[in-house]
């Protein structure tokens, strides 16, 4: 078998649990109402706190704006009921930007991961911005639609449409119309990307991608030219896998290199889609990396090696929406393994959910497939958009600083400005970093702050460090047979005038004989020995506690 790559799916819950799982994620935060509480969607971002929803009512804002590194939800009403008019009504136009050189419309640059949503619009006009390569290759103009950069959103529900990156004043190149993203992992879902342009990239520029997530949209008349190729999906130099699941990327086109997918290194998967009727063709990759193509239908002649890949016309209802019309090869035409089957219709067992058809095996192309509204990619039973470290497993979600990001991913748990990796307390409080033993273990997490003992043994697990725990179990107790009687005072007499050598315990800072705690065996010490063995008195309250300085 070619390689493939899944992700796991918790259900196949269906549109309605969509729209609950949504409504409740507004439900448990403050909602921001634009233009309700804010005029404006960028003032409404800015007055959100992490987990809050910033809810768009229908209209066409003039805008471009900037996600600032908040876990936030923006959306439109779409997020209430499921409602796709919301889509087409609810409109963020970039076409006047305030500076030609940031006239991305949206802006997710500031390390967002995937609790930050963008859902429900339309974006349209946007024509870039000039930004300089992560990887030293000068400056760029990319990122109609969105600029994405060391940020790893969920992007979902949207139609991405006329954005054009053409502006080639003052930059190597331009490129990613519709979406740029760039040394992250992203989740692009449920899109409709329509009339973008880029000299390469029309639709989608994935550069250096950290195991992106392409799944389930619709990629039609997108276009590049000018450089490099890719019509419709650009990728370049992933570190890891990228997937590109349950797409139709139909009627794109590129001067050259390819009008569909063009896979310039790293991994590329190509699952259960449908690449048809693109210019010059519908998928290529360049020198170096994997490229896999799988479950696929796919125009161009001489299909890739790959299990399942079939080279049949898809039928459509129409070529807008691209449902699957009756009978068509793509329906029951996907990969066969369960986790990648269909939604069931909950009154049809064993059928696909409505614009799947036939059983819920999967079908090619955007309607197939589980629900990626329910993704969970690193596998830990927590969904992506509620997950404090969706891209690594972490199935408790501990977060020791409580700053919303898990320990698993967290580059600084305790947010004293330290990164994890240099902290010598990686997940207590201290930018200091005073270590007063010199272990590498800073005074206010180690178990022996003035004795050097970098292992931090601890055999009772009492959280005193055996390098330094204070033992004194004989101390008050000059025989060590567990009573004060006459045999002691004659100890403690013997080391205070006799002249006899006091008696030390293994970690304990006192001799046995030194009641009293000053640092001598005296005339003191011998009174309190009597006054326990002869007196009745409590050796808890008479005797001093021989661990304290």
């Amino acid at each position: 078998m070619v390689g493939r790559a899944c992700f796991r799916r918790l259900s196949n819950a269906g549109s309605v649990l969509i729209a609950v799982l949504q409504f409740t994620r507004i439900g448990s935060s403050t909602t921001i109402n634009v233009p309700g509480s804010q005029s404006t969607i960028q003032a409404g971002i800015d007055a959100a706190s992490h987990g809050d929803t910033v809810l768009v009512a229908p209209g066409t804002y003039y805008e471009n704006i900037r996600l600032r590194g908040k876990r936030i939800t923006l959306t439109s009403h779409y997020a209430l009921t499921g409602d796709t008019s919301f889509v087409s009504s609810t409109v963020i136009d970039g076409s006047a930007p305030a500076n030609p050189d940031t006239a991305s419309v949206i802006l997710i640059i500031d390390g967002e991961d995937a609790r930050t949503v963008v859902q429900g619009f339309t974006v349209r006009y946007g024509e870039g911005t000039r930004w300089n390569d992560e990887h030293g290759y000068g400056y760029f103009r990319e990122g109609g639609g969105i600029l994405c950069a060391l940020s790893s959103p969920t992007i979902k529900h949207n139609r991405i449409y006329a954005n054009f990156v053409t502006n080639t004043i003052g930059v190597v190149n331009t490129g990613g119309g519709g979406i740029r993203a760039g040394d992250a992992s992203p989740r692009i879902l449920n899109n409709r990307f329509e009339s973008n342009f880029g000299r390469y990239g029309g639709a989608i520029v994935l550069n250096h991608p950290v195991a992106a997530v392409v799944r389930n949209n619709v990629f039609k008349s997108n276009s590049a030219g000018g450089a490099y190729g890719g019509g419709s999906v650009w990728v370049n130099h992933g570190t890891s896998a990228t997937v590109i699941q349950n797409n139709t990327i139909y009627g794109n086109s590129s001067p050259s290199g390819t009008g569909g997918v063009l896979s310039l290194g790293g991994t590329t998967y190509v699952q259960n889609c449908v690449v048809w009727a693109n210019t010059p063709s519908d998928a290529g990759t360049g020198t170096g990396g994997s490229f896999y193509v799988t479950y696929t239908d796919i125009g161009q002649t001489g299909l890739p090696p790959g299990d399942g890949n079939i080279n049949t016309p898809p039928a459509f209802v129409d070529l807008n929406e691209f449902v699957p019309a009756i009978g068509s090869v793509v329906i029951d035409a996907g990969d066969p393994d369960p986790i990648f089957n269909d939604v069931e219709d909950p009154a049809n067992p064993g059928l696909a959910l409505y614009p799947a058809r036939g059983t819920v095996r999967n079908d090619m192309g955007a309607h197939g497939g589980g629900d990626p509204d329910l993704l969970d990619v690193d596998g830990d039973g927590v969904v992506d958009v509620l997950d404090n470290c969706p891209d690594a497993l972490n199935t408790l979600q501990t977060d020791s600083d409580g700053d919303g990001y898990g320990n698993a991913c967290d580059v600084d748990d305790d947010n004293d400005g330290r990164l994890d990796n240099v902290d010598n307390c990686p997940v207590t409080y201290n930018p200091d970093q005073l270590d007063t033993d010199g272990d590498g273990v800073g005074d206010v997490c180690d178990n022996c702050p003035a004795v050097y003992n970098p292992g931090q043994e601890d055999a009772n697990h009492n959280g005193i460090g055996d390098a330094c725990e204070c033992a004194c179990p004989c101390h008050g107790d000059p025989q060590c047979d567990g009573v004060r009687n006459v045999q002691d005072v004659v100890q403690t007499v013997n080391v205070a005038f006799r002249g006899a050598a006091p008696v030390f315990d293994p970690n304990c800072p006192r001799e046995r004989t030194d009641v009293n705690c000053d640092g001598f065996s005296t005339v003191q010490d011998v009174v309190k020995m009597v006054n326990v063995a002869f007196r009745g008195a409590n050796p808890a309250t008479e005797f001093c506690h021989p661990c304290t300085p």
